[in-house]
């Protein structure tokens, strides 16, 4: 599970030294993060792993993998290598404890499965239908399990009185991102339907699809080129077909729903 990025106000869990030019790095640990490491070996009885993971993102733990859920003597976690923050480290460590995580991610596959299932027999027959039943999945179950490791996190830092820029923030945001990711793929599985020629696809998909539905949307390109001799523009129908989705009274207030009720979930859920 990817964890949220902080900035240079946060409480440092460490960094990661190279003991030699060519050695590998190892993580030496703040001595906030050794009372952590420590405190998950007396109480849970594993030994705790960090390891850097790139510099794009706070932290990552990988349930089914050395290290994961079904190891009995370790968990491994990552952290970037700008700053490894100790609020990132206790919310991974937040899902390296959580003892429902593998049956939810089951669940999204699950659920995945059986909406295609419903698809074929034509029971969601509405983008209002198709968006709710999806939204069961990944959205509402990411969105559950941040703020579970966003809660054990603020929780152990709190109980030891360490606050920071991260602990005063706003802990529901990340969480929610997941909502509005469903909802940005909602929208783009409605309207991208024959958009442009099979030819095309998988360009249109890298440049436009991918970076519309990730968790923190980045800009779309306006057309493509697959050569230098073909422009396929899309844009004033991608526009058009979006535009028409929302008048979709159906659609626009299962939404404005689906965000109410996750913001609210989210509240109760973070309350001291």
């Amino acid at each position: 599970m990817r964890g949220i990025t902080g900035d240079s106000r946060k409480i440092s869990a460490g960094k990661f030294v190279s003991d030699a030019p060519i050695a590998p790095l190892r993580f030496a640990a703040s001595p906030e993060a050794l009372e952590t490491i420590r405190r998950i070996r007396e109480k849970h009885g594993f030994d705790v792993e960090v390891r850097p993971f790139g510099d794009g993102f706070g932290g990552v733990y990988f349930y089914d993998g050395p290290g994961g859920h079904y190891d009995p003597e370790k968990r491994i976690v990552g952290l970037g290598l700008e700053n490894p923050s100790q609020f990132v480290l206790e919310h991974e460590l937040g899902h390296a404890t959580d003892p429902y995580l593998p049956k939810a991610i089951e669940s999204e596959k699950e659920i995945e499965r059986l909406f295609f299932e419903k698809m074929a027999s034509g029971e969601l027959d509405t983008p209002a239908k198709r968006f709710m039943y999806r939204q069961l999945g990944v959205p509402r179950r990411r969105l559950d399990m941040e703020l579970t490791a966003q809660k054990y996190a603020a929780d152990r830092m709190r109980e030891r009185g360490l606050s920071d820029s991260i602990t005063r923030g706003d802990l529901a945001e990340y969480p929610l991102a997941y909502i509005d990711q469903g909802i940005r793929q909602s929208d783009m599985n409605e309207v991208t339907r024959d958009i442009v020629p099979d030819a095309v696809m998988g360009q249109f998909m890298e440049k436009v699809y991918d970076p519309a539905t990730k968790l923190y949307p980045r800009p779309v390109a306006p057309y493509l080129m697959p050569n230098a001799n073909t422009v396929v523009e899309y844009g004033d129908v991608l526009r058009d077909r979006l535009f028409n989705l929302y008048q979709d009274k159906a659609y626009g207030d299962a939404i404005e729903r689906e965000r109410q009720r996750a913001a609210d979930y989210a509240r109760r859920r973070l309350q001291n």
